[in-house]
């Protein structure tokens, strides 16, 4: 069913027609749409066509002149959007109501449409002298046919009455926009997406994917007129497969895009779609994602302008509010968006890489600066002529606004290593560690002033400063140790560093850093388990340490139960980092780290440590052990091949032991090889009395009945093969 429509969402769509427009409950609400009638001898036509022709009544409407006070294109649009009462009706049902069958009634007032139709395709003439006015004219007329399929067949219409009645031709713009059954068809596979707010046609003998595919086209064949309807496009609300096959569109939309900016031709609606995949409640990961925007980004600086939706949107300036303003830890980060209520990480993920993807030199090919000015960053072409009074300038990228992005710079970097399990290397990368020593030291400098005296200004610097503090040195140990390397030397910013109750505020907040940026995949699975089997460890998360039939296999070789127990190690998302051992740091050294211990090598008592391994970004994580000093790592895959592997991550602690929360000592009794705050428990054969009943997940009792079973199982084959 079409999704339901609002005034305010419809008045969004056709604002800049000047027009509101209302909605029904069964469609969407955006503005108008057009289709095609004469699509090919297999469609039925029809429309009003055929029902004026039988009338006999297109000839004298022809006749009728407009009235003479309209006299730009604008204005006779606006009186056609009247008379089809576009302020009453959504641009879905108009779609949906018109009719393609030979007995379709003929559109009312048409005697005083096809004047004003005839009129503006007179302004529409590509032998008119005033070339604004010719341009104003074509641009209403692909807004009318988006907005209504009545419009396209009047316009059909007028042009077949050129032909007979008129004693002079048009020109090449009706020839070429009517006179042509592609971009005739073109009109109607739009209008029947719209309409129905469906990729499948019954009409047709196609698929749903080759109506998209043909719709993709469009932009190539008859862009202008693509460009007006992809806005409404955005604005209908599809699931399932018609969302896919949306999302295909609209990506190659936005091919579309970057290939007429290179080649220096005009996109229209840009903004609008995006407009309407806020409003329609779209997922933005699929129609408005970072790298989307950035694929985007030189179309979008170059032409800001006309881009205010997707600058307030995506890239707003935030703003710190304070809890209690004698809270020196009570700032807390805000961003007003009409996307969402967006956290610090999804800022962050959305301006820095769309300020990544700016280019000086595209500036230059595209503006070519006067006196050969070159433009080396965003905010030195937003404080140029092309920038003062933009949208641009009201965003993140503004000069003014510049803590916030080594602040977002810092976040980003974090987000990449923990939300998206990046890893994280002993040292931070040149560019981050320089936005960081940026940021901080005037919030040192400024916290430092407040201290000593609460009446100076600056006092009420010091919220804000710790903020900056918090969501940039506190993101781990790696980011503070850089700083205390950066510092060393100033006694009175190593005690800020060493601030804990800032820390420990922040760690707990649900909005702060570290709730912000986990490791998914401990999100998820907040625990690890431990199989001792023999003399081997088995590392995992939810599952089995090998393959069902090597499970029964190195059951059948255990001599007695003492010779397998299971441990767990309770964990979360915020209380590891992973290490990454790869061509940057080719081999794992534990100096100056808190690695995860997974047991002692039962020959040589060195210490294992646990490793994981992704084959793939998004591919599930193996477990396994690695000693100081590794370069590779081997595992064990879900079919119980073994695979060795050179790039691995090492998981450790994610901040130093001291700066953390006290934990309930009694909850430890009885831990075994605690690293910290992190350390193993048993759960099988005999549970831990710590290890309430209350923490035990159903998956531990299925494993639980599934190890007895399997101990039944070799007791009773033990005594079978006695018998034999």
């Amino acid at each position: 069913m079409p999704p339901k429509s609002t005034n305010s969402s419809t008045r969004d769509l056709e604002s800049r027609n000047s027009i509101s427009s209302g909605g029904s409950s069964s469609s969407p609400t955006l503005a108008g749409i057009d289709e095609a009638d004469d699509v090919d001898r297999s469609v039925p036509r029809g429309g009003l066509r055929s029902s004026i022709s039988k009338l006999g009544g297109l000839k004298a409407a022809w006749m009728k002149a407009a009235p003479e006070r309209f006299i730009s294109p604008k204005q006779i649009a606006d009186e056609i959007r009247r008379i089809r009462k576009h302020d009453k009706t959504s641009v879905y049902e108009r779609h949906r109501n018109f009719k393609y069958e030979e007995r379709a009634e003929p559109s009312p007032k048409f005697d005083e449409l096809i004047p004003l139709v005839s009129r503006l395709i007179g302004f529409a003439d590509y032998k008119a002298k005033d070339y604004e006015r010719r341009s104003a004219a074509e641009t209403e007329f692909f807004k009318l046919f988006a907005a209504d399929p009545v419009i396209y067949e009047h316009f059909l219409y007028c042009q077949n009455l050129t032909q007979r009645y008129s004693p002079y031709r048009f020109g090449t713009f009706a020839d070429r926009y009517a006179d042509n059954t592609t971009e005739q068809e073109i009109h109607y596979r739009w209008s029947m997406l719209l309409g129905r707010n469906a990729f499948k046609m019954d009409i047709r003998k196609e698929t749903a994917q080759t109506n998209c595919d043909a719709l993709k086209k469009t932009f190539d064949i008859y862009g202008m007129a693509a460009m007006e309807y992809i806005p409404y496009a955005m604005g209908l609300k599809m699931q399932d497969d018609d969302l896919a096959l949306l999302h295909q569109l609209w990506d190659n939309f936005l091919d579309y895009v970057v290939a007429q900016y290179n080649a220096f031709w005009p996109v229209s609606n840009v903004d609008l779609c995006f407009k309407n995949i806020v409003s329609s409640g779209k997922p933005l990961a699929y129609f408005a994602s970072p790298s989307q925007l950035k694929r985007i980004a030189m179309f979008l600086i170059g032409r800001s302008s006309s881009m205010p939706f997707i600058f307030s949107t995506f890239f707003p300036p935030p703003m710190l509010e304070s809890r209690d303003p004698e809270d020196p830890y009570g700032a807390k980060f805000t961003i007003h968006s009409p996307a969402r209520n967006w956290d610090i990480v999804t800022a962050s993920a959305y301006a820095i890489p769309f300020l990544d993807a700016y280019s000086k030199e595209e500036i230059t090919n595209h503006f070519r600066p006067l006196q050969g000015k070159v433009f080396h960053s965003l905010s030195e072409f937003i404080e140029g002529e092309y920038g003062i009074g933009k949208p641009l300038e009201r965003t993140v990228f503004a000069k003014e606004e510049r803590a916030f992005i080594d602040l977002y710079k810092t976040v980003y970097d974090a987000a990449i290593s923990y939300r998206r399990s990046m890893g994280v290397l002993e040292k931070l990368e040149t560019g981050v560690q320089h936005a960081l020593a940026a940021l901080v030291e005037p919030s040192f400098e400024s916290i430092v002033t407040g201290s000593l005296s609460r009446k100076d200004k600056k006092g009420s610097d010091v919220p804000r400063c710790n903020f900056f503090i918090a969501h940039t040195v506190d993101i781990d140990r790696y980011h503070k140790h850089e700083m205390f390397e950066n510092f060393k030397d100033d006694n009175s910013y190593i005690a800020i560093l060493n601030d804990r109750v800032r820390f420990q505020t922040f760690y707990i907040d649900p909005e702060g850093i570290c709730s912000l940026t986990y490791i998914p995949q401990f999100r998820n699975a907040p625990y690890l388990r431990r199989f001792k089997i023999g003399s081997r460890y088995f590392i995992t998360a939810d599952g089995l340490p090998e393959s069902d039939p090597q499970i029964v296999n190195i059951w059948d070789r255990i001599l007695s139960l003492q010779d397998v127990t299971i441990d767990k190690m309770p964990l979360d998302g915020q209380i590891l980092t992973c290490l990454r051992v790869d061509q940057e740091s080719p081999a794992f050294d534990c100096t100056g780290h808190y690695p995860i211990l997974a047991g002692v090598d039962f020959e040589t008592g060195e210490e294992l440590y646990i490793a994981a391994v992704r084959r793939e970004v998004d591919s599930v994580w193996y477990f396994s052990t690695i000693k100081d000093g590794a370069s590779s790592v081997t595992y064990t895959d879900e079919i119980g091949k073994e695979h060795i592997a050179r790039s691995f991550f090492v998981l450790a602690l994610r901040h130093d032991p001291i700066d953390l929360p006290l934990q309930d000592v009694r909850r430890r009794t009885g831990a075994k090889d605690p690293t910290g705050p992190v350390y193993w428990v048993e759960i099988w054969p005999r549970e831990d009395t710590q290890y309430s009943s209350g923490a035990r997940l159903r998956e531990d009792r299925l494993l639980e009945s599934l190890l007895s079973d399997l101990y039944e199982w070799k007791i009773k084959k033990s005594i079978i093969d006695g018998l034999d």
